[in-house]
């Protein structure tokens, strides 16, 4: 049972990891107003 769970739990990291990259290397589009970021626009950007 636990070397199913460590399975899953690798499994589990890896994706985490692999997304983590990919949305890295996007080229999202930040906009700065001022002193703050424009979140709704990022959002969006990651399609959330």
């Amino acid at each position: 049972m636990k070397e199913k769970l460590k399975e899953r739990l690798d499994v589990f990291s890896d994706a985490i990891i692999a997304i983590l990259i990919t949305i890295m290397v996007l080229e999202l589009p930040v906009e700065i107003q001022g002193q703050s970021v424009h979140y709704a626009q990022l959002f969006h950007a990651v399609g959330i």
